[in-house]
């Protein structure tokens, strides 16, 4: 979906456009994919764990290996990380293009 600033548009000024992120789980990608994560539906414990592997909200990553029956591998800020297969439902991604990060 495309929104458009109408207030740009009777001031003169070209329209800004946004386009509407749609998110995906971490297991609905193919190795090579990059994107955003944009939320981790865990519990409290279980998400500080990722957090303190760089995982959290935000962060950007590539998907190395996988999905695959074990799991996937990411990296993000120059570390990998390996997931098991049981996180690749509740971590919910934006996939973003190359040049975006």
């Amino acid at each position: 979906m495309i929104f458009v600033d109408h207030y740009s548009i009777s001031k003169g000024a070209f329209p800004t456009m946004q386009l509407e992120s749609t998110s995906c789980t971490l297991g609905s990608l193919k190795a090579g994919s990059r994107g955003r994560i944009q939320n981790i539906r865990a519990p409290e414990d279980e998400r500080r764990r990722l957090q303190n592997l760089g995982l959290r909200p935000g962060s950007i990553f590539t998907l190395r290996l996988g999905p695959d029956r074990r799991g996937v591998v990411l990296e993000s800020g120059g570390t990998r990380v390996a997931l098991g297969k049981e996180w690749l439902d509740q971590i919910l991604v934006v996939p973003t293009a190359p040049e975006a990060i």
